[in-house]
């Protein structure tokens, strides 16, 4: 996920070198310091249960996977000042907007993962934060436009997030989602509508008339199945799109 985005924001940027690497590898870092400390907090607090076979039940000692994901963190900390000496100071606030919510994503006080949040937190994140920084990165100024373009990647996101909480919703007695609050139902219909702005979203940058013909598409119905139909609709109905801007 790390990877596409980035991949997606530099090509949007158009404009890619080596010295982005350090920032590349801060950015990955950071990304396994908060699975790895999530994962180690849904163990020991019982959110994840134990009859799965889950990676942790196999270690002696699952704090190492704590341990690891702190390293994780350090090593992203280190790469981001490398990157911000290389690129703007700039970069140093956003990084620590970054670092503090990836940091308290599962820990205490805040531990927003556990409080209906983590879709939100995902979509900060992921979205106009991260393309942010690439921006900064590439020497760009950071324009009201770009960010909101950054949106459509923070809505998938969040919708791979909720979708994982969906799935979950069954063994996420102990903790927040907005599957186990409101519903599987109403998760359901946040899901469907996270793809749909993101792919809306895409379009308008592309062509705001054709974004029109999207709305016949939208998953009015409750059936999941439904939903996921429509996303492919859509999914056929861009890449034709943009084949048939590639011919003429």
């Amino acid at each position: 996920m790390t990877v596409s985005a980035l991949c997606v924001y530099f090509s949007y940027i158009g404009h890619f070198c080596i010295r982005y690497l350090p920032f590349i590898f801060s950015v990955i870092s950071l990304h396994l310091a908060a699975n790895s400390i999530a994962e180690y907090r849904d163990f020991i607090s019982g959110v994840d249960d134990f009859k799965y076979d889950l990676p942790l039940r196999h270690l002696k000692n699952p704090r190492i996977i704590y341990y690891m994901g702190c390293i994780c963190l350090i090593f992203g900390v280190f790469f981001g000042l490398i990157a911000t000496y290389l690129s703007s100071f700039t970069l140093f606030y956003v990084g620590v907007v970054a670092v503090l919510l990836i940091y308290f994503y599962s820990e205490k006080p805040l531990a927003y993962k556990y409080k209906c949040l983590s879709e939100v937190g995902v979509f900060l994140i992921f979205g106009p934060i991260l393309f942010s920084a690439c921006m900064i990165v590439s020497g760009h100024a950071i324009t009201l436009k770009n960010i909101i373009f950054s949106f459509s990647i923070g809505f998938i996101v969040a919708a791979v997030m909720l979708a994982n909480n969906i799935r979950d919703v069954d063994i996420d007695k102990k903790t927040k989602t907005i599957a186990t609050v409101f519903g599987v139902r109403c998760a359901k219909i946040v899901f469907a509508t996270l793809i749909i702005a993101s792919f809306l979203l895409t379009l308008i940058y592309t062509n705001l008339k054709f974004a029109i013909f999207l709305l016949p598409f939208y998953p009015y119905k409750a059936k999941f199945s439904q939903a996921l139909l429509a996303t492919a609709a859509i999914c056929a109905v861009f890449v034709l799109y943009n084949v048939y801007k590639v011919f003429n």
